[in-house]
């Protein structure tokens, strides 16, 4: 998915504004995981009752905000009709150093749907710490158990540009 593009949005001016908190934050994007969703449970080729998401730093904070929004309101997660967001079809969540700072606003919400889910965790992440992950994710499902690797690395390790505090690690 992405969430840029489609708002003519370059890959620098996201760096520069989204990455940077300014714009677009998790539970708008949570609005995106949900159009996603329904686009793929609509084409023939797809079978919507078996669904995986994946998100690295904002994405995984779009889908943790997604699954855990109260979806009661017009306009929550930017939706005219978040009530009609369906999530059954989500069989499985994998977050990479998903972003829970103070700006992921639903990240001490439990979740509305508890998938199979892994989150990777970052050691030496920059924009949180360990203990607070695992505190978020903790909420997150309570009665299920979501596998955790942490891994010694920065926050985008797997980025190959490395900027600012983030480490590309290619191992």
């Amino acid at each position: 998915m992405d969430s840029f593009g489609a708002r003519g949005w370059s890959r620098a001016f996201a760096l520069a504004t989204v990455c940077t908190g300014v714009r677009l934050r998790g539970w708008a994007r949570a609005g995106d995981v949900m159009a996603a969703i329904q686009g793929l449970s609509q084409r023939p080729d797809v079978d919507g009752s078996r669904l995986g998401l994946a998100g690295w730093s904002h994405g995984g904070w779009a889908i943790m905000e997604a699954l855990s929004a109260p979806r009661e309101m017009a306009g929550e997660m930017l939706l005219r009709d978040p009530a009609a967001a369906d999530l059954s079809g989500v069989k499985a969540v994998f977050l990479a150093y998903p972003y829970v700072g103070v700006a992921a606003t639903g990240r001490f919400r439990p979740w509305r749907h508890c998938p199979k889910t892994l989150a990777v965790i970052a050691a030496r992440d920059h924009l949180t710490t360990v203990r607070n992950a695992e505190r978020v994710l903790d909420v997150a499902c309570g009665h299920v158990e979501i596998e955790r690797w942490t891994v010694d690395g920065t926050h985008a390790f797997d980025e190959p540009t490395g900027a600012g505090p983030m480490r590309h690690d290619q191992a």
